[in-house]
């Protein structure tokens, strides 16, 4: 599981005992019980065995009506409050009223399907601080980005680095994908909870596992190999011909060249733009094409150990709602299905099933 810890950025010290308490083994479990059988692939991802994510939504839903849940749809709820130690809400026309009550509304990503961010006003209204809710998982836009045309081409194992004002604030490893308008792939989508418009991204147009190592080999490469044309110089390094073309292309740099007919200054820029190439962030994608949001309730608020309100007694948070996100690959699924797990069984006690 410490591994699958990582996968949370840095909050994930506070969804360790949630991930623990339920972990991706009981979540197959439980709906291999319910006759859902599981598939999973040879990278490690799960899907339901029909591949129909209805059939999750059914196995849910039948568990509901079995254990007696009524299920109220259309009904907005539009005010929270605790008076005299319950909560009252309300959806205009009507109020309802619980001893406790349990926020499970998501983010602000896919606003299509209803995700609004209404939970982030019903916790502020009780008192709990939001952190500012962005997009996570979610591609680049790139300020004159010069591979448009290259659209489809991929890197594996890239090595990318966010700068801010100046200043190199992270870095990380991943697959990258370029867009006809800038960047995604997994590389991109995890590391996007930390970047905004005018940050800066810096690319290593292959894998690499030493940068002054690699930079070194070609340098010494093309010293031997003086004859060699300059697009044929990167031959064996698993970078895309036509990207090795649009990097020469940029560094005004004759595809055809003899590498002896090239100026040590043009050749240092070339393989400088292998090592790390600086993009502008210009926008995301936005909540619209955003899996996942960053940013809501402060966990520091609420009590890793059984997802209640350190504020608000008998108030929970369940999901995105707050302040976790994980990669892409399913984890954002897990840490909703076990914060919700782990909420349940405290609000209803030692008597729960488990």
């Amino acid at each position: 599981m410490e591994d699958f810890f990582r996968h949370y950025g840095d909050n994930h010290r506070f969804l360790k005992h949630a991930l623990l308490s339920f972990t991706n083994n009981d979540l197959m479990d439980y709906f291999g019980q319910r006759g859902l059988e599981m598939l999973v692939r040879e990278d490690g991802k799960v899907f339901p065995g029909s591949l129909r994510s209805r059939d999750v939504l059914d196995v849910l839903l039948h568990e509901c009506e079995r254990a007696g849940v009524e299920i109220l749809y259309g009904k907005k709820v539009l005010s929270l409050e605790k008076v005299e130690g319950y909560f009252r809400a309300g959806t205009g026309d009507e109020t309802w009223q619980a001893p406790t009550v349990l926020i499970a509304a998501g983010g602000k990503s896919y606003p299509s399907t209803g995700s609004s961010g209404d939970g982030y006003t019903l916790a502020s209204g009780l008192g709990h601080t939001i952190i500012t809710p962005r997009p996570s998982l979610v591609s680049l836009e790139i300020k004159n980005f010069p591979f448009g045309d290259l659209a489809g081409i991929s890197i594996t194992g890239s090595f990318i680095s966010l700068h801010r004002q100046g200043k190199r604030m992270r870095e990380h490893r991943g697959d990258i994908l370029f867009t006809h308008t800038g960047l995604s792939g997994p590389g991109i989508l995890d590391f996007s909870r930390y970047m905004q418009p005018g940050d800066e991204v810096s690319l290593s147009m292959t894998a690499m596992e030493n940068r002054e190592e690699f930079r070194g080999r070609i340098m010494e490469r093309m010293g031997r190999e003086p004859a060699v044309r300059m697009r044929m110089i990167l031959n064996g390094e698993n970078i895309p011909s036509r990207l090795t073309e649009r990097l020469l292309e940029l560094g005004s740099i004759d595809r055809d060249a003899r590498v002896g007919e090239v100026r040590k200054e043009l050749k240092n820029k070339f393989v400088d733009a292998l090592t790390g190439t600086r993009l502008q962030i210009s926008d995301t994608g936005g909540f619209d094409r955003a899996m996942c949001t960053a940013g809501g309730v402060t966990l520091k608020e609420i009590q890793p150990r059984t997802m209640e309100s350190r504020i608000v007694p008998g108030l929970y948070f369940a999901g995105e709602v707050m302040d976790i996100d994980g990669d892409t690959g399913g984890y954002n699924l897990q840490a909703a299905f076990s914060t919700a797990a782990l909420a349940a069984r405290h609000i209803a006690g030692p008597q729960a099933p488990r």
